[in-house]
């Protein structure tokens, strides 16, 4: 019980990098126990929101690569990206949406519960004071987001239009094997003037734009 209870006092006092190379250097066998340790911590840094999850992530992929086990440092490292990125995009969203404005780093600290290393990090800041490379990162971050909700709208509304301007801001459509030139449509072999297009009944044209953008999207996932 004791013993137990010194090691789990020994796992608390290890707080920086420094600290596990330290340990681990003098101690044998507590690897595995060590790591469910920071694992531990780590979602209850999420849970509680607590601003440690950028400690423990670095400790539990210190801990994998000391091992050498370089792709579950790896999975650590994109697993909590996955999750920092969710927390990150939802609040610059909402409080754009509630603000018309974008948070700055204290805010989304207070709002989210990450650290500020945790912000920076995602946000790809190279020091603390450079404002303009911050306003880089959250535009970047939120281009993502808003791809993601055209793409939505167009699937989902069956929105033609949410699609193909998807399709375009991706720059897909570049790749496509449909090009225009100059005045008329070529699709292959197939050749159609646009005022020949244009002499199509709307459903037609609608149903063309509709089975092409379908087509589109199927390959773009398969890639």
């Amino acid at each position: 019980m004791e013993k137990g209870l010194q090691k789990m006092a020994d796992f608390a006092a290890i707080k920086t990098v420094k600290d596990l190379h330290d340990y681990l250097e003098d101690t044998q066998n507590d690897n595995d126990a060590l790591g469910e340790y920071f694992i531990e911590k780590l979602n209850e840094a999420y849970s509680e929101k607590n601003g440690t999850e950028s400690e423990y992530e670095d400790l539990l992929v210190s801990l994998e690569e000391w091992e050498k086990k370089q792709q579950a440092a790896l999975k650590v490292r994109n697993s909590t990206y996955e999750a920092n990125y969710q927390i990150i995009g939802a609040c610059i969203h909402n409080h754009i949406i509630n603000n018309v404005g974008f948070p700055g780093v204290t805010t989304i600290q207070r709002e989210t519960g990450l650290s500020r290393t945790t912000i920076y990090r995602h946000l790809k800041l190279d020091d603390f004071g450079a404002y303009d490379k911050l306003v880089r990162g959250k535009h970047e971050l939120m281009v993502k987001k808003a791809l993601e909700h055209l793409y939505y709208i167009g699937v989902v509304d069956r929105n033609a239009g949410a699609l193909k301007t998807f399709i375009e801001l991706t720059g897909f459509s570049q790749k496509s094997s449909a090009t225009n030139i100059n005045n008329y449509i070529q699709i292959n072999n197939l050749k159609i003037t646009r005022e020949e297009f244009e002499q199509l009944p709307k459903k037609t044209t609608k149903q063309i734009e509709d089975l092409i953008l379908i087509e589109l999207i199927k390959n773009k996932n398969q890639q």
